[in-house]
């Protein structure tokens, strides 16, 4: 991983001394002639070299680059627990949804327990009134038993037969 800075780092020179020496690459005397009014002193002026000498570019030194190198490395730990947390948040998300999902199969299950459990009941209820009347029909085939063990039901003419309604109503 490059550590290098792209903005380049910037020497000042230091301050120049208030009077010139000689070899010194500051400001200058010189004198301006003539006389000062007040004093009676020959006029002196600080002349300015030609240019100020160029600032010197420095890249960055051994720790700002240790505090890029750190920075570096705090950022991709915060990316990875970035991305442990946002996995841990989808992972919570799917588990509501299932969660939710079980519950209402769970409901959708009792509903349907209990809906077969209606339907059973009512079976219950109508095995027993086809019991009922199949007991019914019991007795009154019993009872019409011994009236047919009377004359020959072949003897009767055929419009002289009882019907099965007629029969069944004249027991009621």
């Amino acid at each position: 991983m490059d550590t290098r800075t792209t903005e380049p780092r910037v020497e000042f020179p230091r301050p120049a001394p208030p009077l010139s020496r000689p070899g010194h690459r500051g400001a200058v005397v010189g004198r301006a002639g003539g006389t000062d009014a007040s004093s009676g002193e020959p006029a002196v002026e600080l002349v300015p070299r030609e240019s100020a000498p160029a600032l010197r570019v420095v890249g960055p030194g051994r720790r700002e680059r240790a505090y890029l190198r750190q920075i570096s490395e705090l950022g991709a730990e915060l990316h990875a627990l970035d991305a442990a947390q946002s996995e841990a948040a989808r992972e919570l998300r799917v588990a509501r949804l299932v969660e939710r999902g079980a519950g209402r199969w769970m409901d959708r299950m009792d509903r349907e327990l209990e809906r077969s459990r209606q339907q059973g009941n009512r079976l219950l209820v109508a095995l027993g009134a086809s019991q009922r009347e199949t007991a019914q029909l019991r007795e009154e085939l019993a009872a019409a038993r011994p009236r047919a063990a009377g004359p020959s039901a072949r003897a009767l003419a055929p419009a002289a037969r009882p019907r099965l309604g007629e029969v069944a109503a004249a027991r009621d």
